[in-house]
């Protein structure tokens, strides 16, 4: 109220974002302007002008710093696009924003690989009656790549989710109107492709390194795919559900990494990424381990499947189905 100044005060103030600017006597500026109103106004306009100026100025720099990151630039053209797009690109630049995450979904299976890979290369392992040979490093890298997807579900989903409702990452994109459902919609998405996408590298790598001295088939593919694939999409919907379990029970960050770490080191290493999982399932203390692994049930079926292993009776399978339906049919 402008004209309350003219009647009430001598001396006037005028601060423009936390700096003052101009002070002097309120009857001079009547002297000039005639209202009080009318200086304001003018000086209201000029510095919006020149703050619009600077800002431009600013995102200009911004802009040339950002070009070597393309999610940056992503994110910036996205402000105006709704609120979803905003969203799926600032998850992906806070996945690739620092190292770590791409080192562990991309840096670290090839240095498995590297390292077991020439440890186990060659040799080869009979089964008991002596007439079928393993190759103990096609059984590894199975192993190796159902992990990539154990971990993404244990460390990058729930971190993800926890990371994101304890901090203000939402209100940069205007969040207050994204749904909680799809937010945890669209960390399960992503997760989800990280989960393919790393499986398949980890499978591209083994190829690579060793797919000229033995053929890629008889290194980066399982021996029956109709069951690998089948317990594939079991473990990827069970790491799911962990991810999704492990971050309601956590609020913190810190503890939940330190937690992840307990529990996904057994899982890796009884799973058979550490070593072989036929040297596990043989030695008369580890086989016993194994049912401290969660995916205990879906890992081995899925390791036994690529190695060419998996037996499956079906006349077990229909036994069990028309006795079943004798007893429910007759006492039901």
């Amino acid at each position: 109220m402008m004209s309350e100044i003219e009647e009430l005060c001598n001396k006037f103030i005028y601060i423009h974002n936390g700096e003052i600017k101009d002070y002097g006597n309120v009857s001079d500026l009547v002297k000039e302007y005639k209202f009080v109103h009318n200086y304001t106004w003018k000086n209201f306009k000029e510095q919006k002008a020149k703050d619009y100026e600077l800002s431009k100025l600013k995102e200009q720099k911004n802009n040339t710093k950002n070009n070597k990151n393309k999610f940056d630039k992503i994110i910036n053209k996205a402000n105006n696009k709704g609120k979803n797009l905003p969203l799926i690109n600032l998850l992906i630049k806070y996945y690739f924003k620092s190292i770590v995450q791409p080192f562990f979904l991309f840096g670290f299976p090839i240095i498995m690989l590297f390292i077991e890979g020439f440890v186990f290369k060659g040799k080869m392992l009979s089964n008991n009656l002596g007439d079928t040979e393993y190759s103990l490093l096609h059984n590894i890298i199975g192993s190796i790549s159902i992990t990539q997807i154990i971990a993404t579900g244990i460390f990058v989903i729930p971190q993800t989710i926890i990371e994101f409702k304890n901090s203000v990452l939402l209100k940069r994109i205007g969040a207050t109107n994204i749904k909680p459902l799809f937010f945890v919609l669209t960390v399960i998405t992503i997760g989800t492709i990280f989960m393919v996408i790393t499986f398949f590298w980890t499978l591209l790598w083994a190829g690579i390194m060793f797919g000229s001295s033995y053929g890629w088939k008889e290194i980066a593919t399982p021996y029956q795919t109709p069951y690998a694939l089948i317990f594939l999409l079991i473990i990827l919907l069970g790491s799911i559900s962990l991810g999704m379990l492990l971050s309601s029970l956590f609020k913190s960050t810190t503890d939940y990494v330190a937690v992840a770490n307990i529990l996904y080191l057994p899982i890796a290493f009884l799973g058979g990424s550490f070593l072989p999982i036929d040297f596990i399932l043989s030695s008369d203390v580890l086989k016993y381990a194994t049912y401290l692994n969660p995916f205990k049930y879906c890992m081995e079926p899925f390791n036994e499947a690529w190695a060419g292993k998996l037996t499956f009776d079906y006349k077990i399978f229909m036994c069990f189905v028309f006795n079943y339906n004798y007893i429910y049919n007759n006492y039901f």
